[in-house]
């Protein structure tokens, strides 16, 4: 139980430091695929040991997120040696997660499906999140195009902005 907290931290820090690479790459479209988050460390603490600390913590990292993907139980289980205890813990586990993820407005889309059918689900929920965000920032965009003007030719420079916020604040 004593190590919960510090796996959701290294969670934290490996996507995060991920995040940090691809925000630095040339490509347009920037991604991070994670395969677990703090999310899922508070699911098995929560169902584990009864702890219910992660929660906020695992939220709080997890609201960032884009997309969640919450693979669906139609798959047959298969041990894991060391690990995960079987079919009941597992849904106990999918199930203590659906119910935080909703509880606190937190989005996902369960995928099923075998081999290529369930890569090509995880595809459609990820370029119908791209496209919504695409669509979402094209409206931001345009809506504060309406109430905002440029001070100055460089405004797209975050340092430029940020002594221009400043000098509102002053003001």
């Amino acid at each position: 139980m004593e190590e919960q907290l510090s796996l959701a931290r290294a969670q934290e820090r490996a996507i995060a430091q991920a995040c940090l690479r691809q925000s630095h790459g040339a490509d347009a479209i920037h991604w991070v695929l994670a395969d677990t988050s703090p999310m899922m460390t508070a699911a098995y603490s929560a169902h584990y040991f009864g702890d219910q600390s992660l929660w906020d913590l695992a939220a709080s990292f997890e609201s960032t997120a884009d997309l969640r993907l919450l693979m669906g139980l139609d798959l047959p289980w298969q041990a894991d040696e060391g690990q995960r205890d079987g079919p009941r813990h597992q849904q106990a586990v999918d199930v203590l997660l659906r119910d935080e993820m909703q509880r606190r407005h937190l989005p996902f889309v369960v995928i099923y499906g075998q081999d290529e059918q369930r890569t090509q689900a995880a595809w459609r929920a990820i370029q119908a999140a791209l496209k919504a965000r695409q669509s979402n920032a094209k409206a931001e965009h345009a809506l504060t195009r309406k109430h905002w003007r440029a001070a100055c030719e460089c405004c797209a420079d975050p340092e430029c902005e940020l002594a221009l916020f400043n000098q509102a604040l002053g003001q």
